[in-house]
């Protein structure tokens, strides 16, 4: 029995005991709980549009002040992409060389004699084998192994065939050059023809904790936040994990990598720089 069948008795009882008998009234009572019946539908109907409209409003008024609710991320957040290799763009063709004019180039020496080097030159506006004079006032250097040390000077005759070398001359005529400076790479242990025995190449000193690094090296292992590579010229020797702050593009797996940063502990390096080498 619910609360609306109690009323009707109660009130059935009342008016039992109040008035006689009359069928006008009880169809009165009837009436009159019909009314009450229909007036509580109504109430009812009207709170719970008031309570969903309220809903559509709040909603609506979150999304115009660009306020969302969104499930919590977890995870570790993206890494940006490491940077791509550079592009060689080819080189803008020069003008021709004026006599007395200085300029840079770079190769490899074809053939050495007692006053002249000729280097089949790749990175200056004279392309192929040059021929330069050295002179008493031409400074001559070999590049150190070890990292962070002053190229040493040297001698014509302790350069050989095969050396890499860079240098800047004066242009005297076309087939006249007088070189100014020339920087070789460091010795190898072969020696070269005619040139003394260079000094065997000497491991380079691990960059101490605490201190800067730059390597180059292939990619052996690698995940996100971390790549393993075997070190093959810097200021680091070994196989090497890093922890870097981008993502390369893959598979990196064999690819050659520069990379540089901070040796932060024994076995920690913290890598900022990452980039595929230029192919």
């Amino acid at each position: 029995m619910t609360l609306d069948d109690l009323d009707l008795a109660k009130a059935l009882r009342d008016l039992a005991d109040r008035v006689p008998d009359d069928p006008t009234l009880l169809a009165s009572v009837h009436l009159r709980h019909r009314r009450h019946q229909r007036r509580r539908r109504a109430l009812g109907a009207s709170a719970l549009v008031a309570t969903v409209a309220a809903g559509v409003v709040g909603a609506e008024s979150l999304t115009r002040s660009g306020r969302q609710i969104t499930p919590a991320a977890g995870g570790v957040a993206n890494l940006p992409a490491c940077p791509p290799p550079p592009v060689n763009q080819p080189a803008a063709p020069s003008a021709p060389l004026k006599s007395g004019q200085t300029f840079t180039g770079g190769g490899m020496i074809v053939a050495v004699g007692p006053s002249t080097i000729t280097v089949d030159d790749a990175g200056g506006p004279l392309s192929g084998k040059v021929t330069l004079t050295v002179t008493p006032d031409t400074k001559l250097f070999r590049a150190s192994p070890q990292p962070n040390v002053a190229n040493a000077p040297t001698t014509i005759d302790q350069l050989g065939v095969g050396d890499k070398v860079k240098f800047t001359a004066a242009h005297l005529s076309a087939t006249a050059n007088t070189l100014l400076d020339l920087e070789a790479g460091p010795a190898t242990d072969a020696a070269h023809a005619g040139a003394k025995q260079a000094t065997p190449d000497q491991a380079p000193t691990p960059a101490p904790v605490g201190s800067s690094f730059k390597a180059e090296g292939t990619v052996t292992a690698y995940s996100p936040g971390s790549l393993t590579v075997k070190v093959a010229r810097g200021n680091l020797i070994g196989t090497v994990t890093f922890t870097i702050h981008c993502a390369p593009a893959l598979p990196v797996l064999g690819d050659i990598v520069d990379v540089g940063g901070t040796r932060t502990g024994t076995d920690t390096y913290d890598a900022p720089v990452v980039a595929l080498a230029t192919p």
